[in-house]
This record gives structure tokens, C-alpha cells and sequence, in this order.
């Protein structure tokens, strides 16, 4: 398992906001440690939209959406997939939005 903490995997990221990011995490991190990462990379991407707060990850699997509890570590959501992720992520503002920002 040390040799998984070395390596990366690039994880394209949409969320309830019509924000999307793409950036690197490691392969072995878990549903909690990515939120925390989330919120710290979209606030420094985007400052405009001001801090948020991740409540949920989702993937999709054959049309459905599913929810990954904090414990679970994202690579068993992705099987066989060590390159690239998609996931969607739940969020609210921890503020009140800027008024720049679209809602659908």
C-alpha cells in the first residue's frame, strides 16, 4: 500500500454549482479526506464563488448516481481505473453566494 500513497490520479470534478475542477489526488485517499481537499482547491481556483462546504460524492454507474460514504477509500469506485475519475460533488455555500454566480 505505501507504493499507492505515491501515486497520483487526475480527478475531473462537477458540482451542484456548475463549477468543474480537474486536479491530482492520491490513490488511496478516502471520500473524507477528498472533500477536504475539494473545498481547500475550489476556493483557490475559484475565490469569486467564496468557500464552500462538500456534503456528498457521487459517481455514476449505468445511469444511476451513488453516494460514497466518508470510510470508503475513492479507488474502489473506480475499479480497474487508475488514470482518470469523474465524480460529482454535493456543496453548499458556507456564505452567501456572489451574485456573479449562475444557477440552472
Amino acid at each position: 500500500m505505501a507504493a499507492d500513497e505515491q501515486v497520483q490520479v487526475a480527478v475531473f470534478a462537477q458540482t451542484n454549482l456548475d463549477t468543474r475542477i480537474a486536479f491530482n489526488t492520491p490513490l488511496d485517499i478516502t471520500a473524507s479526506a477528498f472533500k477536504r481537499d475539494f473545498e481547500r482547491v475550489h476556493f483557490t481556483c475559484l475565490p469569486n464563488i467564496g468557500e464552500i462546504q462538500v456534503n456528498g460524492l457521487m459517481v455514476k454507474q449505468k445511469s444511476c448516481f451513488y453516494y460514497l460514504p466518508d470510510s470508503l477509500p475513492l479507488k474502489y469506485a473506480f475499479p480497474g481505473t487508475r488514470s482518470t475519475w469523474f465524480i460529482h460533488v454535493e456543496v453548499r455555500h458556507l456564505k452567501n453566494p456572489c451574485t456573479s454566480t449562475k444557477r440552472k
